[in-house]
């Protein structure tokens, strides 16, 4: 009895929020599909531009750069985990 009371409660939320879902995704499947073009887009390029530093070297130097501006405290949050 109290699994399937769980199950009920579980899936009552559940199945509501994917029948709002699915009718939020028709409204707006147009908007959707735009910024799914533009962040693959955006993903693209930056996936480009970071293999060019890699294979040019210049990723290390950006790093070294990055590390010389960043105030101290920065560094040392994440290297002490």
């Amino acid at each position: 009895i109290i699994m399937a009371t769980f199950s009920v409660a579980a899936v009552v939320p559940l199945t509501a929020a994917g029948l709002a879902s699915r009718s939020l995704f028709t409204r707006r499947r147009e908007s959707l599909a735009r910024a799914g073009q533009i962040g693959r887009l955006v993903m693209g390029y930056s996936l480009l531009l970071i293999g060019i530093l890699v294979l040019t070297g210049l990723d290390k130097q950006l790093e070294a750069w990055l590390l010389d501006i960043a105030p101290d405290w920065l560094p040392a949050l994440t290297t002490r985990f």
